[in-house]
């Protein structure tokens, strides 16, 4: 029962890959990120809520929703990109 549960996180990652890429492109990498944190809030309480599978793999669900901006590739490529000649911090974050 623990995989399934992290198995769905996953996949819910995957699912929601397409329509985040579009989202770090328009919002940046820090307010989508923020976004996903406060989306998977609700997942940690209904996990702590859980009593039965159905609810159990329901904030799994929630908590791939949320987790999706915040542990894919895509934050970590749109963090790193160089912003050009001049960066404005020392990390050359453009996406922030």
């Amino acid at each position: 029962m623990v995989f399934a549960g992290t198995s769905t996180l996953y996949v819910t990652m995957g699912l929601c890959a397409p329509w985040l890429a579009k989202a770090f492109a328009r919002h940046g990498a820090r307010k989508v990120m923020m976004v996903g944190t406060v989306v998977a809030v609700p997942g940690y309480v209904v996990l702590y809520f859980a009593r039965e599978p159905l609810l159990y793999f329901v904030a799994w669900v929630i908590l791939g929703m949320g987790a999706a901006p915040r542990c894919r590739p895509v934050p970590i490529s749109c963090s790193t990109r160089s912003p050009g000649a001049r960066p404005r911090t020392p990390s050359a974050r453009s996406c922030w």
